[in-house]
C-alpha cells in the first residue's frame, strides 16, 4: 500500500470516528440522563403528597433538550388521578431552588384557550391550531395558593398565543389582530402578552403577524 492510500484510509478512519462521536453525543443529549429522570420523578411523587390534597399521579418524565424552559431541565409530568386529560409539571425550580410546579399555569391556559377559541373561529374561520403558553413558574412568579387559584382574568401573567390558520393571508388581518388584542385586552382582562399568526393554504405560506401589547 502506497503512502497516498494509508494517508487517505487515515482521514477516512478520523473522520467516521468524528461523525460516530457526533451521533453519539446528539443522541444522549436528545435522550437526557435516566438518573436525574428517576431523580424528578421520585421528588415530584414526594411533592404531590405534600401540596395536594386530592389524589395525583406521576405519569413520566420532559426533559428539555432544546432550552424551551427558562425555569428547569428536567421536570416530571402529572396528573389528577381522576382527570387524565390535565396534566401539569413538577420541577426544580433554578431561581427558587426549590421543586415548584406548574399547575396555575396549566389552569389559566386552558381556561384562556376556551375564552378564545369561539372568538377566533368567529374573526378567523378555521384555526388550525392554537396554544398557548404562560410560564410555567407563574403561580411562584405571583405567590398564588394551590387551594385559591384565581381566574386569569386581571392577573399580571404574559401568555403567548400562537395561531395557525389555514388559508391564506388577506387585507383585513392586520386589523382583526388589533381587534383580538383589544378583545384580549377589554373583554377577557389579559393585560399584556404575545400573539403570532400563522397563515398556510397547501404549500404556500403568507407572512405572519407578531404584535406585543
Amino acid at each position: 500500500m502506497n503512502a497516498n492510500k494509508k494517508a487517505f484510509l487515515v482521514v477516512l478512519v478520523g473522520l467516521l470516528l468524528i461523525i460516530a462521536g457526533i451521533v453519539w453525543l446528539t443522541y444522549h443529549q436528545l435522550k437526557g440522563d435516566p438518573v436525574q429522570e428517576e431523580a424528578v420523578i421520585l421528588a415530584a411523587e414526594e411533592y404531590v403528597k405534600e401540596h395536594f390534597d386530592e389524589p395525583m399521579e406521576v405519569v413520566g418524565s420532559l426533559y428539555d433538550n432544546a432550552d424551551l424552559y427558562d425555569e428547569f431541565q428536567y421536570a416530571a409530568k402529572v396528573e389528577p388521578a381522576d382527570d387524565p386529560q390535565f396534566q401539569f409539571l413538577v420541577f426544580y425550580h433554578k431561581e427558587s431552588d426549590s421543586y415548584q410546579d406548574s399547575y396555575v399555569a396549566e389552569v389559566w391556559e386552558d381556561q384562556l384557550e376556551k375564552d378564545l377559541k369561539p372568538y377566533l373561529e368567529e374573526q378567523f374561520g378555521e384555526v388550525l391550531s392554537l396554544w398557548i403558553y404562560y410560564p410555567k413558574d407563574i403561580g411562584y412568579q405571583l405567590d398564588i395558593a394551590l387551594d385559591d387559584i384565581p381566574h386569569y382574568s386581571g392577573q399580571e401573567g404574559y401568555p403567548v398565543v400562537q395561531i395557525s390558520l389555514n388559508r391564506k393571508r388577506e387585507n383585513k388581518d392586520e386589523q382583526k389582530v388589533n381587534e383580538l388584542i383589544d378583545f384580549m385586552k377589554n373583554k377577557l382582562g389579559v393585560k399584556h402578552g404575545n400573539i403570532s399568526v400563522d397563515f398556510a393554504s397547501g404549500w404556500i405560506k403568507s407572512r405572519g403577524i407578531l404584535k406585543e401589547f
